[in-house]
């Protein structure tokens, strides 16, 4: 296939069906972050703005099918395949939102700045296909790195001193494990004691009568 041929290739306009279950697949990614941001227990406004992001590119979709005939040159095989991108960074947010929003997932991202670093990548990564797509993004793009900056710095402070009182809760209980501990073994002790004593208790109730019986036997 040769230039022309290829140039020609990416003005060939391609039927708005193509395109429907890829669009499909951006407004199922968009509902389920919704709902993991709705119950995020940690990073929340990380997963905000992740949630912004994925909530552009849906309305954008909805624009392009509600507008098709106004956007024929849209609908193109190069744009197919961006979308088709567009859809897998998608949906590695929406694993990236899975895995901070609980404090089990973290654990993966807890070394060095391991969540910083993937959410730069994704982020850069969809804002590149986006950009490509002539999508725009609701908020200038100065003011979302911003935002983006302050989203992290606040949600790594918030779960650092999440894991501290974590930390210091878990040394408290286990203080508390040892001291009960200490309890029972004494407690422990203090019943074996008891049964020693009553059994000498006993041994001698018994021995007495008995003492006394052979006493008078041997003196009668």
């Amino acid at each position: 296939m040769n230039e022309d041929t290829l140039e020609l290739a990416q003005f060939v306009v391609i039927p708005l069906a193509i395109f429907i279950p890829l669009f499909r697949e951006i407004t199922d990614i968009s509902n389920e972050i919704i709902e993991l941001y709705k119950t995020a227990h940690t990073n929340k406004r990380i997963c905000g703005v992740l949630l912004d992001r994925v909530q552009a590119a849906e309305a954008a979709v909805k624009n392009l099918i509600i507008r098709e005939k106004e956007r024929p040159e849209f609908f193109t095989g190069p744009n197919n395949v961006i979308i088709r991108n567009l859809v897998g960074v998608m949906k590695n947010i929406k694993e990236f939102v899975k895995e901070i929003c609980e404090l089990k997932g973290l654990r993966k991202y807890l070394v060095s700045k391991g969540m910083e670093e993937r959410f730069k990548e994704l982020t850069r990564e969809f804002d590149g296909y986006m950009s490509n797509l002539n999508f725009t993004i609701t908020i200038e793009i100065r003011a979302q790195i911003e935002r983006d900056n302050l989203a992290i710095r606040i949600d790594q402070e918030e779960t650092n001193q999440l894991l501290f009182q974590l930390a210091e809760s878990i040394n408290f209980n286990q203080k508390k494990v040892n001291s009960d501990i200490s309890y029972i073994k004494e407690d422990v002790m203090s019943v074996k004691n008891d049964v020693v004593e009553i059994k000498n208790q006993f041994i001698l109730m018994i021995s007495n009568p008995l003492r006394k019986r052979v006493e008078k036997f041997e003196g009668g």
